[in-house]
């Protein structure tokens, strides 16, 4: 996590785009169906399970690192459904530039989770930015 440095000569802003839990889906609230394909998805993607927390959990950690003025943005529909649509518009480029099939279907794959997991209201992407103290 980052840490805010004291020095009054400049304002420090941070801003950056992440996958977030969705509040709707944090603690027991997941089905167990649903959570066991979030944590495979997790897994075959090699994201650790607890990098993946909610928006909330992700502004206090700011906060505790030294950051306030946090806010945030919820850009899911800009971002994981279109990732859909235009991989399928680039299909033919993806298979030609990279030769091997199995990168398609790994893009392929990733573009169906993150619609599902848009869909069911269990993962969002988000812009968050942050002024330090």
């Amino acid at each position: 996590m980052l840490k805010a440095s004291k020095n009054d000569n400049y304002c420090k802003k941070i801003g950056f785009t992440d996958i977030v839990l969705a509040n709707t889906a944090s603690g027991k609230a997941l089905p167990w169906g649903k959570r066991i394909l979030l944590n495979t998805m997790l897994r075959l993607s090699q994201i650790p399970q607890e990098n993946i927390i909610t928006l909330q959990e992700y502004e206090q950690q700011l906060q505790q690192s030294g950051f306030e003025q946090v806010s945030s943005q919820d850009i899911s529909e800009q971002v994981f459904l279109p990732f859909g649509y235009w991989l399928v518009s680039q299909k033919g480029r993806i298979k030609k530039s990279t030769g091997k099939r199995s990168i398609w279907l790994k893009y392929k794959v990733t573009s169906v989770f993150l619609a599902w997991a848009y869909n069911n209201e269990i993962l969002r992407y988000v812009v968050i930015s942050a002024t330090a103290k």
